[in-house]
């Protein structure tokens, strides 16, 4: 007898011992092998669940409001709306006029624009801006609490510059 087919034999023995029953077809499934299929209808519904209740909390508080954003989106706006008038009167040869009233501005006779209920608006109601460049010239200052920015235009060159304070 060989030695080879000796040891073979007896492993082979030791596997077919080791190994559970089966009809030869399928292997029995073992609880590992029925978590590596996927996730349970029940696991995916408490996640969801999970996932509604921490969006639901997050919708509730709302928006996120800073007013520090805020104030300097509306002096970036201003600012904005003054070189955009002064654009206008140069490319179209004609006056173009911003108007501020205490919550807001029109510019050139378009829709108002309004600040939001912190904000205020103070100067100088009306710059104009002339075809050649120039502006009837001012200063407008807006406050939100302890802030406060001041947009200044120049009469003569009717360039827009801002400082702040505060």
């Amino acid at each position: 007898m060989d030695i080879a087919a000796g040891a073979g034999g007896e492993l082979d023995e030791a596997i077919g011992a080791a190994a559970p029953e089966s009809d030869g077809m399928t292997l029995p499934e073992t609880s590992r092998d029925r978590r590596e299929h996927g996730f349970t209808l029940l696991e995916l519904i408490v996640v969801l669940v999970i996932l509604g209740l921490a969006l639901s909390l997050v919708l509730a508080q709302g928006p996120v409001r800073s007013p520090t954003a805020e104030f300097d989106s509306t002096v970036r706006q201003v600012t904005g709306a003054l070189r955009l008038a002064r654009s206008r009167a140069i490319a179209d040869d004609r006056m173009v006029a911003v108007l501020f009233v205490p919550r807001g501005f029109r510019l050139d006779q378009e829709t108002p624009i309004a600040f939001s209920s912190d904000i205020s608006v103070s100067g100088k109601r009306l710059i104009s801006f002339t075809p050649d460049g120039g502006s009837s010239g001012g200063e407008v200052m807006l406050r939100m609490g302890e802030r406060q920015m001041v947009i200044g235009v120049d009469w003569l060159s009717g360039r827009v510059t801002l400082s702040g304070r505060g």
